[in-house]
């Protein structure tokens, strides 16, 4: 890949389909992150909605049991905070707040002594 160059969604879900689940939900978090990053500093929102599938993918294959399914909530909470400051949609923002919860509450049962 000549430098620059970015991954297509296309190459992700290809390689997601190679590596176990909760490597795959990162490469997707990565991804979307990344989109994320572009929408703040281009505006177009199509990367922040692509944004926002990425992770909600990468939520859908991490294991509930495992460290990475907070962290995947927590950023894909905040790209619906993201998009409810640009379109004003609230459900959103409840959405943005359910996850917390449950990020919260896996939390402390995946590291019972360790704080949020």
């Amino acid at each position: 890949m000549a430098p620059g160059q970015s991954l297509s969604n296309t190459t992700y879900f290809i390689l997601a389909s190679l590596v176990p689940s909760t490597i795959a939900s990162s490469f997707l978090l990565n991804l979307g992150n990344s989109q994320q990053v572009r929408f703040q500093y281009l505006g177009n929102l199509v990367d922040l909605e692509s944004a926002i599938s990425n992770k909600n993918k990468a939520v859908q294959l991490a294991d509930d049991t495992h460290s990475v399914q907070p962290i995947c909530l927590t950023n894909l909470s905040n790209s619906q905070l993201d998009r409810f400051e640009q379109l004003g949609f609230l459900d959103d923002l409840e959405k943005k707040a359910a996850e917390f919860t449950v990020s919260e509450s896996q939390m402390t049962t995946i590291r019972p002594n360790q704080p949020c």
